[in-house]
């Protein structure tokens, strides 16, 4: 017995030690194999991401080459949804370019870059059809060849001031043409910093010019050869009426005054275009002086009475102890045409008002009358050139329809406003608002 206890404690001791000399062995093979696996798992992994990752990077370089883009990937991890979100953001963009492209490419103005040395860099086929040279003809090429030296001289002048003065500018050059004529061309131009160039947009002004010089010729054939015989056929028949040369029949009297009559509307109307263009041509200058409104209301209205009562309608005009900034002449025309309106359009027996007042620190005046009115969707039109209202009770009253359109534009002049409110059958009410800074 002693024997057989002895035996197994020796074999439990062998166990022990075999153990301890074999549980390190297999740990280690273990934690070998788990390292092994993570590493080759780990591989692959790295391979997948670098590997669509790169795709990423190639992708943000093609859309910056404007190529087409790789293949989105598949998956629906992080990278996978950042993929579909680069897609969408290129598809918008190449959609937002072609339109852009479209819109430059057919547009009628030329639209142009060009670089600090005067070159043609960037140009769209507008260019083609306003000047006949081919785009290749135009790139690389200076924008200086397109214009004869004077305008070479102010194109560089300005080309110059808008780079240094980090601001935009226009200007109307002539420009040579393929078949060598020459066009009217109208420059906006700004200075790129980011791009060091010039961007220019340029329009075909040829017509317009045209048209401006064939207006010219009309206004000075108004101001010289229609005006002063008119005014001489005038005098003439104001001479026949006194009986200067020789008494004159009733019927002949009542030719010569409505000879008079007719030579004073073409009179009114060719001041009226004179003065219109003057407007329209920035040659019409304000001379600005203290004006007391009362004073005026009441030079006006003795100027206007003798239409007035052969319209049998009352003047009248309220004291308002203003003095205004203004040119005298000019806010009296104002007042003379709104008046003249009013009297025009107000019923026998009918009351024409004129008054003024402070409000919200500008100056208002006010011409109402209560005559036949208009319907609101007239109103808008109203200070339109030659436009009238036009009905049964107006087509009778005449007038050349620049009135209100003279208003409108002297006291735009003035740096003021005007409206009106009409109703119809109820009255009309015009309001000129002055500005604060012209009055005393």
């Amino acid at each position: 017995m002693i024997v057989l206890g002895w035996l197994s404690q020796v074999e439990n001791l062998e166990v022990i030690q075999f153990a301890k000399s074999t549980v390190p062995m297999i740990v280690c093979g273990s934690l070998l194999l788990n390292v092994t696996l993570v590493a080759f798992f780990g591989l692959r992994i790295y391979k997948n991401v670098g590997e669509r990752f790169m795709v990423l990077t190639d992708n943000v370089a093609r859309l910056r080459r404007q190529e087409k883009l790789n293949y989105l990937q598949e998956g629906d991890d992080e990278l996978a949804a950042l993929d579909q979100s680069f897609h969408d953001m290129a598809s918008a963009l190449g959609e937002s370019i072609a339109r852009e492209r479209d819109l430059i490419e057919s547009a009628a103005t030329i639209i142009c870059a060009i670089n600090g040395e005067f070159v043609i860099q960037t140009i769209n086929p507008a260019a083609e059809k306003l000047l006949g040279f081919q785009i290749s003809q135009l790139m690389g090429n200076s924008v200086l060849n397109l214009l004869g030296a004077p305008e070479q001289e102010l194109l560089l002048e300005t080309l110059y001031q808008v780079r240094y003065s980090a601001s935009e500018s226009e200007l109307e050059l002539q420009m040579k043409t393929a078949g060598g004529t020459i066009i009217d061309s109208f420059w906006m131009i700004k200075w790129s910093k980011d791009k060091g160039t010039w961007i220019c947009l340029i329009q075909d002004i040829s017509e317009r010019k045209l048209a401006e010089n064939m207006r010219q010729q009309i206004v000075n054939m108004v101001s010289h050869d229609i005006r002063s015989p008119l005014s001489t056929i005038n005098l003439i028949f104001a001479s026949l009426q006194t009986g200067g040369y020789g008494q004159l029949s009733e019927k002949a009297i009542e030719l010569t005054q409505s000879g008079e009559r007719a030579c004073a509307k073409l009179l009114t109307l060719t001041g009226d275009l004179l003065a219109l263009d003057k407007m329209e041509s920035g040659m019409l200058s304000l001379e600005y002086a203290e004006v007391d409104l009362d004073e005026l209301f009441t030079n006006v209205v003795s100027m206007m009475s003798a239409v007035a009562e052969k319209e049998k309608v009352v003047l009248k005009h309220q004291k308002c102890s203003l003095i205004l900034i203004a040119d005298r002449e000019r806010l009296g025309q104002i007042l003379i045409n709104l008046l003249a309106n009013a009297i025009k359009f107000s019923h026998p027996n009918g009351t024409v008002y004129l008054h003024a007042s402070l409000l919200a620190g500008n100056i208002e005046i006010v011409v109402k009358d209560h005559g036949i009115g208009m319907e609101a969707h007239h109103l808008p039109f109203i200070f339109d050139r030659y436009r009238q209202v036009r009905s049964e009770e107006t087509k009778k009253k005449g007038g050349s329809g620049l009135g209100l359109a003279i208003a409108k534009a002297l006291t735009e002049l003035h740096g003021g406003t005007i409206t009106c409110t009409s109703e119809h059958g109820q009255g009309t009410c015009f309001y000129v608002t002055l500005p604060q800074n012209h009055f005393v």
